[in-house]
């Protein structure tokens, strides 16, 4: 395994333990930071928006990879699919599976992928 993947792995598996940096995480991989330049990164971070649909906490982010759709996983068995560019909901899938821990983008973007209970795909476009 390449020094990449298992630093993806190893940013993938904390998401999952620790829901609350899920967040975080999905932005550094998004971004291709590496730890080492997290802190230069949030010191100079600044909040751009809050964004509020879950009744449950937030468990996972992902970003689309033309920044164009956020998706976001909750506790509450919901994702939640935002407007990258307005930051409006736009959507809402409702998993069978009880709480949603991950998500993320296939890399040309069509496909939505969940896991949790189990790993369901979500064409978010129709």
């Amino acid at each position: 395994m390449s020094k990449n993947n298992h630093n993806r792995n190893l940013f993938q598996t904390i998401a999952a333990i620790a829901g609350t940096v899920a967040a975080v995480v999905a932005i550094l991989t998004y971004f291709n930071i590496t730890p080492v330049s997290l802190l230069k990164l949030w010191a100079k971070a600044t909040k751009i928006e809050t964004l509020s649909g879950h009744a449950d906490r937030v468990t996972a982010v992902a970003i689309g990879r033309d920044g164009k759709i956020i998706a976001s996983s909750s506790g509450d068995g919901t994702i939640e699919l935002w407007d990258g560019k307005t930051f409006q909901d736009i959507g809402t899938f409702l998993s069978d599976a009880g709480t949603v821990t991950s998500v993320a983008f296939r890399p040309d973007g069509n496909i939505l992928a969940s896991g949790g209970g189990k790993i369901q795909l979500w064409n978010w476009q129709t």
